[in-house]
């Protein structure tokens, strides 16, 4: 498929209109893409929020429909003190949230260690040295 002039394909120009439109990135992916698949969807939605020229127009195009930060914050403090269901409000408020990285980043650090039960005080040492290097940041 072509690109446009922006870079976009048409397919990713009308994922953009219809995530605005929805407010949902994986039922903008149905209609855009033509899928049937829920899973497919999310897979596809999710790609393209990760692509920094789709994210910043989506952004681009909420700000001007009014849809920023401050505004989206004080519809989050009125649905929390709300006791009825907003399910659609709060997943534009989640995906604004997500596009402007509001969310803080998360790390995951997988380590293995194996404690020989005669040599306790010393591995525990070893251990502690480890987490010392993993929080410093150090290999």
């Amino acid at each position: 498929m072509p690109k446009l002039p922006n870079g976009l394909s048409l397919k990713q120009r009308v994922f953009i209109e219809k995530t605005i439109e929805t407010l949902n990135p994986t039922e903008a992916a149905v209609q855009a893409y033509d899928v049937n698949n829920r899973r497919t969807a999310t897979a596809i939605a999710t790609e393209n929020l990760a692509k920094p020229t789709i994210r910043q127009e989506i952004l681009k195009r909420m700000e001007e429909r009014g849809l920023n930060v401050d505004t989206i914050t004080s519809i989050h403090k009125r649905n929390i003190k709300q006791s009825k269901n907003y399910a659609a409000s709060n997943t534009a408020l989640d995906m604004l949230y997500n596009l402007s990285e509001a969310y803080p980043v998360q790390k995951t650090i997988n380590t293995n260690i194996n404690i020989d039960l005669n040599t306790l005080e010393e591995k525990r040492k070893e251990i502690q040295d480890e987490l010392k290097r993993i929080r410093d940041g150090v290999s």
